[in-house]
C-alpha cells in the first residue's frame, strides 16, 4: 500500500469495509453523514484507511503531534492489547496531519509528549472539497494511517498474543449540525 490517502489499491478493495455509527449512548444508529473504516495487515505494518462523507471539510492544525479533534475534523483510532489497561491514541485530519500518543490507562495520562511520536505512524489524506471554506459544499475526505507493527510489539509496550481491540471515531465539525 502507497500511503497516500488514494484508497486505490487492491488491498482496499478487498478489505472489508465497516461502517461508522454514533455511539452507543445515543442509540447506536448510523450518522447523517457516513463514513467508513478499513483495516489491512502486511508483514510489517498495520494500515488503516477512513473515508468520511463531508460536507464541510474543517481542520486549522498545522503541526503534528498536537490535539487536532480540538481545531476541527479528525479521524481517531484506538488500539489496545486485549486484557492489558494500555493503550495507543493516533490521529489523522484531512489535511494530513498526525499524532500518536501512548497512554498506561485510562485513568492516566500519556507518557509521550505533544514534542514526540510514541510510534512512528504515517498519515497522507485526500480531501474532495475545499479545507476550511464553509461557503461551499465538501464530499469528503479519506486518509490512510500506516502503523510499524514491531514498534507496537517491542518490549515495554507488547501487545501479547490474544489480540487487539481497534476503535475507531471521528470528530466531525461543519457548519451545520448534519453529523
Amino acid at each position: 500500500i502507497t500511503v497516500d490517502g488514494n484508497l486505490d489499491e487492491s488491498a482496499w478493495r478487498r478489505a472489508n469495509r465497516y461502517s461508522l455509527h454514533v455511539s452507543l449512548d445515543s442509540g447506536n444508529e448510523k450518522p447523517k453523514q457516513s463514513g467508513t473504516v478499513a483495516i489491512a495487515i502486511g508483514n510489517e505494518t498495520l494500515y488503516i484507511a477512513i473515508d468520511f462523507e463531508d460536507h464541510d471539510i474543517v481542520q486549522f492544525a498545522t503541526q503534528d503531534q498536537k490535539h487536532h479533534y480540538r481545531t476541527g475534523d479528525t479521524a481517531e483510532v484506538f488500539l489496545k492489547p486485549h486484557n492489558e489497561t494500555y493503550y495507543w491514541e493516533l490521529y489523522a485530519t484531512p489535511n494530513g496531519r498526525r499524532t500518536a500518543l501512548f497512554f498506561p490507562g485510562r485513568g492516566r495520562l500519556g507518557i509521550v509528549t505533544e514534542t514526540e511520536m510514541a510510534i512512528d505512524v504515517r498519515v497522507a489524506s485526500q480531501i474532495d472539497g475545499t479545507l476550511n471554506d464553509w461557503h461551499d459544499t465538501d464530499h469528503g475526505w479519506t486518509a490512510e494511517i500506516a502503523i510499524p507493527i514491531d514498534q507496537l510489539t517491542e518490549d515495554e509496550h507488547k501487545i501479547k498474543d490474544g489480540g487487539w481491540t481497534i476503535l475507531v471515531a471521528r470528530y466531525h465539525y461543519g457548519r451545520t449540525d448534519e453529523r
